[in-house]
């Protein structure tokens, strides 16, 4: 099991990653990954169908901003897409 300490080891350099919705459903029971800052605003997300822009998850602190659909202090969910030297980066 990865969890997001893990994922910042291994990605040291990569702050932000391409992303999308596959699927709808919302099991997510791993408790050890979890963001008590942002698990209030997870129903009011997925109720405002604001999960469906998701373009990018970004791993680097920042202020919100218009693309931030879902922010906390250590992980963003934004509808902002990636810059193509990003994208070429990370692949």
């Amino acid at each position: 099991m990865l969890t997001l300490e893990d994922c910042r080891r291994f990605y040291a350099d990569e702050v932000c990653f391409s992303a999308a919705i596959v699927s709808p459903v919302a099991i997510f029971t791993c408790t050890s990954v979890r963001d008590a800052q942002v698990e209030g605003q997870i129903p009011k997300t997925f109720a405002s169908r604001a999960f469906f822009k998701l373009k990018s998850v970004r791993l680097d602190p920042h202020d919100p901003v218009e693309t931030c659909i879902l922010h906390g202090s250590n992980v963003c969910v934004s509808s902002g897409a990636l810059a193509a030297s990003s994208e070429a980066a990370a692949g």
